[in-house]
């Protein structure tokens, strides 16, 4: 994504056009929906599909140049994401916000503060000055109602060509509104510390905070009722223990054994490994969702967005099962790596991709499935070594639900294909 904005936006100055003010509000926005409300008009569409980008809400905050600081945020809640283009910056913004509790905002943000000091590193204005990226923790951040912590990191933007670049970020809590703001500038535009860039971010931010917290003198929300349809969503979600009892938040899979590949968790929230190829996934930027992560004997994922209207709604929906590319013959191996000394592994036994029509009550849309296994299994195999995947994508009106199964499949593929099916219509059934 950082790359991509950085292609599209870097010089930008002569066709950056100046959009209009951020509107002023009294009371802060109580739900994922006013907040989409509200920045509505300052959204960005990507130049050629038209479709707005979406960050992912579901990804890590406060993440200072390669090293993530463990900080996850909340998961299940109405949320919003999207690049935004405001006056007071001719850069995009990077927008987050999540509508949680205060308890939970507060956590967050407490843990940003505490990361920010793992940020500190050698003080670098530029390539060349010093041999690792900056990562120099900024000051603490309480203005018209918000409080949180501001860092600033300067990288290479890859390993091949040394192109540096500056991300400039904010967490901050309102009550039970959290938020993570970033905007970023290559050293063609600035130094890794330049003045402007980080002064004009910090009133651009500011611009974005007021729209959405109001007025500081009036209350924070406090999250509580819930508003809107996403809300709604959120709390129709099943216990994680519908997808059996050790299921839990990704974010909560920690150690070694997360960040290598062949151990028993994915790097990736994947247990098939497709995620090399690229998958399309996702919802559109600027439109209130909710997206869980969970992970334990199965990986799944569940996204939900309620749209503009019923038109819009099937576009997005059709476009959730979507891959950039594919093996050929619809075909994926198992995620197994056998070491140079085994034996020739003898082909995969796979069920191909396979995308048919679901109906389920009032939902319509698709199911996708695909599963593979080595033909030789161990005893005890893992996702390694054979996997089901099982995705549907379905509307009802202008609600559209993304839901994703991964477990492992055994010698059976037919039958993890059907234990998948059986958890996400179950979930389906819950949200109904």
């Amino acid at each position: 994504m950082l790359a991509v904005l950085l292609v599209l936006f870097t010089g930008a100055g002569s066709s950056w056009s100046v959009p209009p003010l951020l509107p002023a509000h009294a009371g802060a926005a109580s739900s994922a929906e006013e907040i989409a409300e509200r920045l509505r008009q300052h959204v960005i569409a990507d130049p050629e599909s038209g479709i707005m980008m979406r960050p992912d809400v579901a990804g890590p905050v406060m993440s200072c140049a390669d090293t993530v600081a463990g900080l996850w945020p909340p998961q299940g809640v109405p949320s919003y994401s999207a690049l935004l283009k405001v006056r007071e910056l001719a850069a995009p913004l990077t927008v987050r916000f999540w509508v949680t509790t205060p308890a939970r905002a507060r956590e967050t943000v407490d843990a940003a503060r505490q990361a920010a000091a793992g940020c500190s590193g050698p003080e670098t204005d530029g390539p060349g000055r010093a041999q690792e990226p900056n990562r120099r923790a900024d000051s603490a951040f309480d203005r018209r109602g918000w409080s949180g912590v501001q860092g600033v990191a300067s990288q290479p933007g890859s390993s091949d060509n040394g192109d540096w670049y500056t991300t400039a970020h904010l967490v901050a809590a309102r009550g039970a509104l959290l938020t993570e703001i970033a905007w970023d500038w290559s050293f063609e535009q600035g130094d890794g510390l330049d003045p402007r860039w980080r002064k004009e971010g910090t009133a651009a931010v500011e611009a974005v905070l007021s729209a959405v917290g109001g007025d500081p003198a009036h209350p924070a929300p406090d999250g509580s009722p819930a508003h809107g349809a996403t809300a709604l969503l959120a709390a129709r979600l099943p216990a994680t223990s519908a997808y059996g009892e050790a299921t839990r938040p990704w974010p909560e899979v920690q150690g070694e054994a997360r960040k290598k590949p062949g151990w028993s968790t994915p790097v990736e929230h994947d247990m098939t490994c497709s995620f090399y190829f690229h998958r399309q996934e996702g919802l559109p930027g600027g439109m209130p969702a909710v997206t869980r992560l969970l992970f334990g004997s199965v990986a799944v994922r569940e996204d939900m967005s309620v749209l503009p209207d019923a038109q819009t709604a099937e576009t997005v929906r059709r476009r959730l099962l979507r891959w950039d590319s594919w093996p050929e013959g619809d075909k994926i191996d198992p995620c197994y790596e056998p070491d140079v000394n085994d034996d020739a592994e003898p082909p995969a036994v796979t069920i191909g991709r396979r995308i048919q029509p679901l109906r389920h009550g009032s939902w319509t849309g698709q199911v996708e499935t695909f599963a593979t296994r080595r033909a030789k299994l161990p005893a005890q195999p893992t996702y390694r070594d054979s996997v089901a995947h099982v995705a549907i994508a379905v509307r009802r009106g202008t609600t559209v639900v993304y839901l994703r199964w991964q477990g492992t499949a055994g010698p059976n593929l037919e039958a993890g294909l059907a234990r998948g099916r059986a958890a996400v219509i179950g979930t389906l059934e819950a949200l109904t």
